[in-house]
């Protein structure tokens, strides 16, 4: 699945997968977590996105040779994360086939441990599931982990069920079944809008569970584009 990954060490490493989801939360959380100086991350490679609908666009801060694909890696040079930026969504028919090559580049760098961050559309959010926190987290196995533990001190829940409904984030299921035991799944529940709030949330419990403190958070100037250019203030008199 590497396209220009050779000479960067991930072992021993934290990686932080969003899923494109509701309001594409994760994603957004991501591009926080990538442009927060108290984590330093840099653009270190391409995954091939064969399996992904086509995308090319222009970096927030790239080298001078560099373009945002389907599928950026960005790691930390002050502490032991790795992140996959995913820019465009996972061809129907090719869902299995993306989950399976992306599984072996990850036994092959040798990640430790897996946070998958997702969003759940909140029109679905079922009574009992109104009365707890907005956040949830799902284990890939019974086996505990420090992302695991973590989660436990912090205000959402541990969801037991084996197979739960996930409205607007249905290969999370597919990830849990397929990644190592290390791997945590954080869920939040939002509907489509200006979710950049949710963003921040999503991108501060994400950051407590790798265990880092991010003191200021910094938006990309890709964020300035999100609702397109304001309108002419003349329309208004």
């Amino acid at each position: 699945m590497p396209e220009s990954s050779a000479g960067v060490q991930f072992e021993g490493c934290t990686l932080i997968l969003p899923v494109i989801s509701v309001g594409l939360v994760p994603s957004l959380a991501v591009d926080l977590l990538v442009h927060a100086p108290a984590l330093n991350f840099s653009y270190v490679a391409s995954l091939d996105g064969t399996d992904c609908v086509p995308f090319v666009g222009p970096a927030d801060d790239p080298p001078a040779d560099h373009i945002s694909t389907a599928l950026d890696v960005y790691k930390s040079k002050s502490h032991d994360l790795v992140v996959v930026q995913q820019r465009s969504p996972i061809l129907k028919t090719h869902k299995k086939q993306f989950v399976r090559r992306l599984m072996e580049w990850i036994k092959e760098a040798k990640l430790a441990n897996i946070l998958v961050l997702a969003t759940l559309d909140a029109a679905f959010r079922s009574d009992a599931e109104m009365m707890t926190s907005q956040w949830k987290y799902m284990s890939s196995t019974a086996a505990t982990s420090p992302l695991t533990d973590r989660a436990e001190r912090l205000p959402m829940y541990a969801d037991g069920n084996p197979s739960p409904p996930m409205p607007g984030a249905e290969i999370t299921q597919i990830y849990l079944q397929n990644a190592p035991s290390t791997t945590l799944a954080l869920l939040q529940f939002c509907a489509e809008g200006d979710n950049r709030e949710d963003a921040y949330q999503l991108a501060e419990s994400a950051a407590r569970i790798c265990g880092v403190s991010v003191d200021r958070w910094f938006e990309p100037k890709s964020w300035q584009s999100l609702f397109g250019p304001k309108p002419d203030q003349q329309l208004y008199g």
